[in-house]
C-alpha cells in the first residue's frame, strides 16, 4: 500500500512489503522525485500503457465537482524488476486521494498485488492447453463436459469436437436432442442418449462404439465414452467424456480382414492345386515309357520318371532344356536327334505327329542292354480356346 504526492512525485507513506520487494530504501522514495526510481524500474514492454494509466488517473475535473464523478480507473497489470534483479508482475488498483480546489490531482492511493505466480500458474495453464490441443489434434480425441448446474453454458467441448465432426472452428455444437440426424445418424444418437442417460442415473461409466456423420453426409466410425461428475456429497452434478475418431483404424481392421479372407482363400486354392499337381504326377510317373510336356518353344516342362530311370538322369538336367539337347543313351546319334527335332517341329506347329524311328538307328538304351527301336507320338495340348501353350 502506498500514498503518493503527485506535484513533488515522492512516497507519503510506503509499507514494508514494497520496500522489501523492491529493495530501495523508504528514505530514498519519500524524497522529492522518488517516485521515479520505481517508474525507472518498469518493463520496457510496459511502459507505455504505465503512462496511458496516470494520464487519465491525473485528469483535472471542474471546481467543486462531487466526489461521484471521479473517474473509474481499470487495474493496472505491470512487470517490476525487484531487488534481485528479476522480473515480477503487480497488479495495482490507484485512485485519486486529494485534489486542489480547482481540481487537479495531488495524491493518490494504491495498493499493489504481487501476481507474478499467478501470471506464471497462467502461462503454464495456457501452454497445458496448447499441449492438449495439440495431442488431441493427433489422436483424433475430443473432450466435453455438461455442468447440470450451469445455465450460461452447460456444455463445454474441445476444439477437435469441431474437427471430428467436420464443423468450422469457433461455430456452436447443437444440442444433444438436435445431434440426432445431425451429429449421429438415428440409431447411434439412440445408442449415445441410453448410453448417457445410464451413466447420469446410475453414475456407471459408459463406452461405445458408433458412427458419426459430417455436413456433407458422409459416415465417420467414433468411441464415445461419459462418466460422472459429483460433489463432495457424492451427488452426481454433471457429465464429462470424450469423442475418438477411429474411421481410419475401422478402414485398416477391414482391409486386413479382407486380406486375410483372400489370404485364405489363396491358400486353400494353392492346396488344392498342389494336391492336384500330386496327383497328377503320381499318375504320370505310373506310365511306362517315355511321356513329356515341352513349350512351343521345344523346352522340357515335364517328364514322367522312366525314360529318367532308364537314362540314369535327374529331373533337374531335364526340366528346362530341348529334347534333342539331352544325351538320352549312352551313344546319341545325329540322325535320332534329327528324328527327335522334326517331332518337336510338328508339335511347335501345332501338328499331331506319330513316328517310328528308322529300324537302322535301333540303338540300346543301356551300353549291355537289348537294341530297341523308338516309336514317337508328338501332340499339341488344346484347350477350349483352341491351341494351347504346351504339346506333348
Amino acid at each position: 500500500m502506498y500514498v503518493v504526492d503527485v506535484a513533488e512525485h515522492r512516497f507519503l507513506y510506503v509499507n514494508e512489503a514494497t520496500v522489501r520487494l523492491i529493495g530501495v530504501p523508504t528514505a530514498r522514495l519519500m524524497v522529492p522525485n522518488g517516485s521515479f526510481l520505481l517508474l525507472e524500474r518498469v518493463h520496457p514492454d510496459d511502459m507505455e500503457k504505465t503512462r496511458l494509466h496516470y494520464r487519465t488517473l491525473y485528469r483535472p475535473l471542474p471546481p467543486d465537482s462531487a466526489p461521484e464523478s471521479e473517474p473509474t480507473v481499470e487495474g493496472l497489470e505491470y512487470r517490476l524488476r525487484d531487488s534481485h534483479g528479476n522480473w515480477r508482475w503487480f497488479y495495482a488498483r490507484e485512485s485519486v486521494f486529494a485534489r486542489t480546489p480547482e481540481g487537479q490531482v495531488t495524491q493518490i492511493i494504491g495498493i499493489a498485488h504481487d501476481i507474478t505466480n499467478f501470471k506464471h500458474a497462467e502461462a503454464k495453464l495456457r501452454e497445458n492447453e496448447t499441449d492438449l490441443r495439440e495431442a488431441q489434434r493427433l489422436a483424433h480425441v475430443g473432450s466435453w463436459y455438461w455442468d447440470n448446474r450451469s445455465t450460461d453454458a452447460p456444455y463445454r467441448h474441445s476444439e477437435e469436437i469441431l474437427r471430428i465432426f467436420g464443423l468450422e472452428p469457433g461455430s456452436k455444437v447443437p444440442g444433444f436432442q438436435d445431434q440426432k440426424g445431425t451429429l449421429y445418424p438415428h440409431d447411434s444418437w439412440e445408442k449415445v442418449q441410453d448410453a448417457i442417460g445410464l451413466t447420469w442415473t446410475t453414475g456407471v461409466d459408459a463406452e461405445l462404439e458408433v458412427q458419426g456423420r459430417k455436413p456433407d453426409g458422409s459416415l465417420i466410425w467414433l468411441i464415445s465414452r461419459a462418466e460422472a461428475v459429483r460433489n463432495h456429497l457424492g451427488e452426481i452434478i454433471g457429465l464429462r467424456g470424450t469423442v475418438q475418431d477411429i474411421t481410419e483404424r475401422k478402414r485398416t481392421e477391414s482391409a486386413i480382414r479382407t486380406s486375410e479372407i483372400q489370404l485364405a482363400e489363396s491358400r486353400h486354392a494353392e492346396e488344392l492345386l498342389l494336391a492336384s499337381r500330386k496327383r497328377q504326377q503320381a499318375i504320370f510317373d505310373s506310365l511306362f515309357g517315355f511321356i513329356g510336356l515341352f513349350t512351343l518353344d521345344g523346352e522340357f516342362v515335364e517328364i514322367n520318371r522312366e525314360p529318367l530311370l532308364v537314362g540314369g538322369l535327374k529331373r533337374d538336367a531335364v526340366i528346362g532344356r530341348k529334347l534333342a539337347d539331352v544325351i538320352w543313351f549312352p551313344e546319341f546319334r545325329n540322325s535320332q536327334k534329327a528324328w527327335m527335332s522334326s517331332g518337336v517341329m510338328a508339335g511347335e506347329r501345332g501338328q499331331d505327329l506319330e513316328s517310328v524311328e528308322p529300324t537302322s538307328e535301333r540303338t540300346s538304351m543301356t551300353r549291355s542292354g537289348p537294341q530297341v527301336q523308338s516309336r514317337g507320338i508328338f501332340s499339341t495340348v488344346r484347350s477350349e480356346w483352341g491351341r494351347g501353350p504346351y504339346f506333348c
